[in-house]
C-alpha cells in the first residue's frame, strides 16, 4: 500500500514552526487534525502493515504549488464549479 499523507513533521517552538502550524491550521486544513508521522505509522501498524520507506517531500511542496498555483488560476471556472466560490476563494 502507498499512503501519501501530510503530516505535521517535528514540532517545535520556534516562531518559524508557529506560524506554519498556524497556516496549516487555518488555510490548508481548517478545522482538520494534521497528524504527526509517528500516529500514522503506529495507526499503519495497528491495521498489520509495515512501514518500508518513509520520504518527506516537503522540499518539493514550495515549487509544486508555484508551478500549480497558474493552471488553478487559468482554471478557475471550472475549479468554482466543482469547490464552490468560498473554497477557490480561500486559495
Amino acid at each position: 500500500m502507498l499512503l501519501h499523507t501530510i503530516t505535521r513533521g517535528k514540532p517545535s517552538k520556534t516562531m518559524a514552526f508557529m506560524r506554519f502550524a498556524h497556516f496549516m491550521t487555518v488555510k490548508i486544513f481548517p478545522g482538520g487534525d494534521v497528524p504527526a508521522p509517528e500516529a500514522v505509522v503506529e495507526a499503519s501498524r495497528n491495521g498489520n502493515f509495515e512501514l518500508v520507506h518513509a520520504e518527506s517531500l516537503r522540499p518539493h511542496y514550495a515549487k509544486t504549488w508555484t508551478a500549480g498555483r497558474p493552471n488553478l488560476s487559468a482554471n478557475e471556472k471550472k475549479a468554482v464549479e466543482i469547490a464552490g466560490s468560498r473554497r477557490f476563494g480561500r486559495i
